[in-house]
């Protein structure tokens, strides 16, 4: 019964009214048992993984960073994995081992929920990003998750870009763009290139 989803008057109600009824040493090795087989797919998934972060089951690890580095299944599932990740083995170790290898386009996915946990971690990863990438979009994309890290290498790249052009960058493919980010920016001792920024493009 633990690989359904299961609803309630149209509303989801995940697993929790079904392991109040049963045993909770069954329900721990079923559930160890599903993540072993990767068998379990998206809400299903998502319930195992909320029920392990709730009762501190840490036995999975191994089965769940297979989900994690999985290309083929969708983000949502691989984020659950990674938030399981997190609580287990802790950002530094979940970079260390897994973050260097994904691919490049999940990797620039989980960015924000990176840096919303440690705005440092990082740094030195996007800045050597930064420097080697061609492309002016992909630069732009470094350098705002260093402005949303509130890292001076990020501000100034922007900055000697925004003065030799004379404008402020456009971001036509994306919502928040490295202009947004600048709005964000909370450390005063970043606010001389802010200022700067606002002479060369207003």
């Amino acid at each position: 019964m633990l690989e359904f989803e299961y609803y309630i008057n149209g509303k989801k109600v995940g697993i929790n009214y079904i392991v109040r009824e049963i045993d909770p040493i069954l329900v721990r090795k079923r559930i160890i048992n599903n993540i072993r087989k990767q068998s379990i797919h998206m809400d299903v998934f998502e319930n195992h993984i909320e029920y392990c972060i709730e009762n501190n089951i840490d036995d999975c690890k191994k089965d769940i960073s297979k989900y994690f580095i999985n290309k083929k299944l969708p983000y949502d599932e691989r984020d659950n994995a990674f938030k399981y990740l997190i609580k287990f083995d802790g950002i530094k170790e979940c970079i260390k081992k897994y973050f260097y290898s994904l691919e490049e386009e999940y990797q620039n996915h989980i960015l924000p929920k990176i840096i919303e946990i440690d705005k440092d971690i990082l740094e030195e990863w996007l800045t050597e990003k930064l420097k080697s990438c061609k492309k002016t979009s992909k630069k732009m994309f470094y350098a705002k998750y260093l402005i949303l890290s509130e890292k001076e290498y990020g501000l100034n790249y922007y900055l000697n870009w925004s003065n030799k052009n004379n404008m402020a960058y456009v971001d036509k493919n994306s919502y928040e763009d490295i202009n947004e980010a600048l709005a964000k920016i909370n450390d005063d001792s970043l606010t001389k290139y802010l200022l700067e920024l606002l002479k060369i493009t207003f």
